[in-house]
This record gives structure tokens, C-alpha cells and sequence, in this order.
């Protein structure tokens, strides 16, 4: 058999087993009807700029949003705005670490600087904020730990609330 015949062979032999995989109902099906999770309520957020990871304290029914320059603080309950933290940029994630008083929420200051940006859980003010310059191989950490008597490894943040219902 010839290289030409044995290509062309090769490539219809994957388009149909391409077609095959798409069409195929046992591979794109939808969540069973009875997996326990449901939609409890809609809260329409508003106002500009995007949101990336949402985190939830379960303990003190908080929603932390990190949108593009601020921190939209939720209540659980209500879903009523409780405080929204001003004065960081490009934001991605929050962890909360309630029994130090203490939030971080993660930014970019710079494109070529990333930051950490700590802030008090009672009050939603900014505290601290420390950055690593792109290229170093670790978080500079100085401010973080003045900040914080724990060490950060310790925080985790809190997922508590996501569970079926």
C-alpha cells in the first residue's frame, strides 16, 4: 500500500471515528434530574467590571466577589450588598481566614507585578498588600506575615456552603 493511500485511510478512519465520538448520545448527556443540586434564588449583581472566582464564608454568611477593582461584599441571606472594598486592581480570587480577622484576595498591580492584597474582615478595610515581580520564583511575603501572625500556608479558604441541598 502506498503513503498516499495509507494517509487518506488514516484521516477517514479519524473523521469517522470523530463523528462518531459527537454524535454519540452516551458521550454529551445532561446532569440527571435528581443530583440533589438545584438553583435556590438569582441575585442580579449590577455595576461594571467582571467577577472570576466567588468565594462563600459559611460562618458568617458572606459572599466575596472580586471584581475587576473592587470586592463586592454579599450577603447570604438577604442578598443585599454589605460593603464593597475599594482600591485594588485586576482581582482573581478571595480567601477568607475568619479566625485571624483576615481576607486575601489576589490582583495584578502591574502587568508585570502580581499582588496579594490583605484586608480586615470586620471592618472591609485594605490592610496590606505584597507583590512578587514576574520572573521570581516566590511570593515576597514580608508584608503579609506583619500583617498576620499565622503562617499563610495555613489559611484555606471556605467552601462550606457548597453542598446539595
Amino acid at each position: 500500500m502506498s503513503t498516499r493511500r495509507m494517509i487518506t485511510v488514516l484521516y477517514w478512519a479519524c473523521v469517522l471515528t470523530f463523528a462518531i465520538l459527537i454524535l454519540s448520545p452516551t458521550v454529551f448527556h445532561a446532569a440527571p434530574q435528581d443530583s440533589g443540586y438545584r438553583v435556590l434564588r438569582t441575585i442580579k449583581l449590577g455595576g461594571e467590571g467582571g467577577w472570576d472566582y466567588v468565594t462563600v464564608d459559611s460562618a458568617a454568611r458572606r459572599v466575596y466577589i472580586p471584581r475587576s477593582t473592587h470586592i463586592l461584599v454579599i450577603d447570604a441571606d438577604s442578598g443585599k450588598v454589605v460593603t464593597d472594598i475599594q482600591g485594588m486592581n485586576g482581582l482573581h480570587g478571595v480567601a477568607v481566614a475568619p479566625e485571624f480577622n483576615r481576607g486575601f484576595v489576589t490582583g495584578n498591580k502591574t502587568e508585570q507585578e502580581g499582588t496579594v492584597y490583605i484586608f480586615d474582615l470586620k471592618t472591609s478595610m485594605l490592610t496590606s498588600s505584597t507583590g512578587s515581580v514576574v520572573g521570581t520564583s516566590r511570593l515576597v511575603a514580608s508584608h503579609a506575615r506583619a500583617a498576620c501572625s499565622p503562617p499563610i500556608a495555613s489559611i484555606r479558604p471556605s467552601f462550606k456552603a457548597w453542598r446539595p441541598v
